[in-house]
């Protein structure tokens, strides 16, 4: 199966084909992105709505004085605002009374790099005025795209390359999530795309330049540990990375660790130097508020989003027994008399998503349930406890998520079952190759089975397009194969 190269491959393995699909590819992207300002479309059709992602509303409103004064995390309450840099620092200077370390929630709980997305945008246009990541998701799927391409050329695949960006460029999944929407749900498969592009002839064939390989392994580390730090789902992808490494055409096992420490240092490496940065900034910008009678922000942060609230409100895509929800306030409302009786917090709590307790007299900053150490505590017991006194419920949800991954999928609906006797028969005809690509794209279901499928979360799982791709050129395979027994 998927074995042999037909008339079609052999065309586009000549160095003007390739160079022919790269400028298409780059076309139909700046197409897409030109297209969306004009064209509306329907985000019930294909579009994540289980989390709320950047916050567009919240985080813009950092991006201002980030961007003419690289002061971060800094917001006024001043509505009237003009965009220069000196305008920007005669609100610092001026409305010092008005200047705030936080608005809602949205600096103090990690993933500080969601700033850099509007960066792109702002750069084009000259103005942080109107703020928009769609660029930047527009510049990182093109990058994405193109990596792709290039890896299939590269192993002397370019028809099944061709075939995996057309399906991608077709999906309105993408049209959506990349070219119109505000927010970075498209971000973790933009990164998968590249990494997996990157090191794909890793796969194929004994590298002999292990500097080729090294560097691609610590490039592919740097960016995913960046993009985790847009946001913290992306981390997995470092999961497909050491499967690469693992499933490599290398058969000396101690090349293969090494290679995976290395590319587990970087990752470590590169987050610490993010949180450094951010931390410094915080610094500055701490003084500065003081300096100018601001609302000086005294209350913790957190590095990112916590585990087990997350787990908690996953459990209820399924449970019908022990009160789960996707809810943050079902998680808080069960939450706030256990931190109270047995931690004595004295929380106040109306519903809301934060407690009605405040770290400053002035009320501008309220005490969010994430910054809470306890709180983590109390979700993790309730969780494993129910695990605990009730394995088959939890099985039965983990089952109900592999169904739902199954049935919701890119590009098309129902490509889990065909995953799965495509698996079979990959591993029958012993096809070792393609099964390992198609183990690769597995890690990034992980959060919708461990986690929460709801509400286009397993829109996260890119075995689909493999799957289709496949059956695609088997299909042209045996067409070409006709076509010259008939000649």
């Amino acid at each position: 199966m998927l074995n042999g190269q037909n008339y079609i491959e052999r065309k586009l393995l000549l160095k003007r084909s390739y160079w022919a699909v790269i400028v298409s590819i780059f076309f139909s992207v700046l197409l897409l992105y030109i297209l969306a300002f004009f064209v509306t479309y329907n985000a019930d059709l294909q579009a994540r709505k289980d989390a709320s992602g950047l916050e567009h509303p919240y985080a813009s409103k950092f991006f201002y004085f980030y961007y003419y004064t690289g002061y971060f995390p800094l917001v006024t309450s001043d509505s009237n605002l003009r965009y220069s840099k000196r305008d920007a620092w005669k609100q610092i200077h001026h409305q010092g009374e008005h200047l705030l370390m936080e608005y809602k929630h949205w600096s103090r709980l990690g993933e500080h790099a969601r700033i850099f997305c509007y960066i792109p945008s702002a750069v084009l246009k000259g103005s942080a005025a109107q703020p928009s990541v769609r660029l930047f998701n527009a510049l990182f799927f093109l990058l994405g795209l193109l990596c792709l391409y290039r890896g299939f050329y590269k192993v002397k695949k370019p028809l099944l390359g061709l075939i995996l960006c057309v399906l991608i460029l077709a999906t309105p999944y993408f049209h959506y999530e990349v070219f119109r929407n505000e927010n970075i749900f498209a971000l973790q498969a933009s990164v998968f795309f590249l990494i997996f592009g990157l090191l794909l002839p890793f796969l194929f064939e004994e590298i002999k330049w292990q500097g080729n390989v090294l560097g691609g392994i610590i490039i592919s580390s740097c960016i995913i540990a960046f993009c985790s730090e847009i946001r913290n789902e992306i981390s997995v992808v470092l999961a497909c990375l050491l499967l690469m490494v693992w499933l490599s055409h290398q058969t000396n096992w101690k090349r293969r660790l090494l290679l995976s420490v290395v590319a587990l240092a970087f990752f470590v490496a590169t987050k610490k130097g993010i949180h450094i940065y951010f931390d410094a900034s915080f610094s500055k910008t701490k003084e500065l508020v003081s300096k100018y009678k601001g609302h000086v922000y005294t209350g913790p942060r957190i590095a990112g989003h916590r585990l087990w609230h997350p787990i908690f409100c996953g459990l209820g895509d399924y449970d019908t027994k022990y009160g789960y929800a996707w809810s943050d306030t079902v998680a808080y409302s069960y939450a706030v008399p256990l931190l109270n009786s047995k931690y004595h917090l004295g929380l106040h709590y109306s519903g809301n998503f934060f407690t009605d307790n405040y770290y400053d007299s002035a009320h501008q900053y309220y005490i969010k349930f994430d910054e809470i150490p306890a709180y983590e505590s109390v979700v993790q017991e309730k969780v494993i406890n129910d695990i605990r006194k009730d394995p088959f419920w939890y099985v039965g949800i983990l089952l109900k998520r592999l169904v739902k991954i199954c049935i919701t999928t890119l590009p098309i609906p129902f490509l889990g079952f065909v995953a799965i006797v495509i698996l079979l028969l990959l591993i029958k005809k012993r096809n070792r190759l393609y099964l390992k690509m198609l183990v690769i794209t597995l890690p990034l279901s992980a959060t919708s089975f461990l986690i929460y499928s709801g509400k286009g979360a397993t829109y996260n799982g890119m075995f689909g397009y493999f799957i289709l791709a496949m059956i695609l050129y088997q299909i042209l395979f045996i067409l070409s194969k006709k076509e010259r027994l008939q000649t």
